[in-house]
C-alpha cells in the first residue's frame, strides 16, 4: 500500500503539491511551527522595548565615564612613573658616598 502511495506521489515527473501525500506533511510542518511558536503580548513586548531603551540610555552614560576612568588610569600610570623615577633618583644619590655636604 505505501509503494502505491509513494508511486502516485512521484507519478508526472514533478512534485504535485495537490496530491495529499506531499500537502499533509507540509501543512503539519507549518502546524507544527505555529504551535511552538511562542506569541509575546503586547504588555510585555513593550516593557521590553522599554527596558532595551532604558539600558541603551544606560550604556551611553557608561561609556563616556569608562573613557574617562580609562585617561585618568594612564595619567597615573604616568604620574607613578615619574615618581618612581624620582625615588629611583633619591636613592642613588643617597647612596652615593662621594656626596657634597
Amino acid at each position: 500500500m505505501f509503494h502505491t502511495l509513494m508511486a502516485e506521489a512521484a507519478s508526472g515527473g514533478g512534485v504535485n503539491f495537490d496530491n495529499p501525500l506531499i500537502l499533509g506533511p507540509l501543512a503539519a510542518f507549518v502546524f507544527a511551527i505555529f504551535v511552538s511558536e511562542v506569541v509575546v503580548p503586547g504588555k510585555t513586548y513593550r516593557r521590553e522595548v522599554d527596558e532595551n531603551a532604558r539600558l541603551r540610555d544606560l550604556v551611553e552614560q557608561v561609556i563616556p565615564l569608562a573613557e574617562s576612568m580609562t585617561a585618568t588610569a594612564q595619567e597615573m600610570v604616568t604620574a607613578t612613573s615619574r615618581v618612581t623615577d624620582v625615588m629611583d633618583r633619591v636613592v642613588t644619590t643617597l647612596a652615593d658616598p662621594r656626596r657634597e655636604g
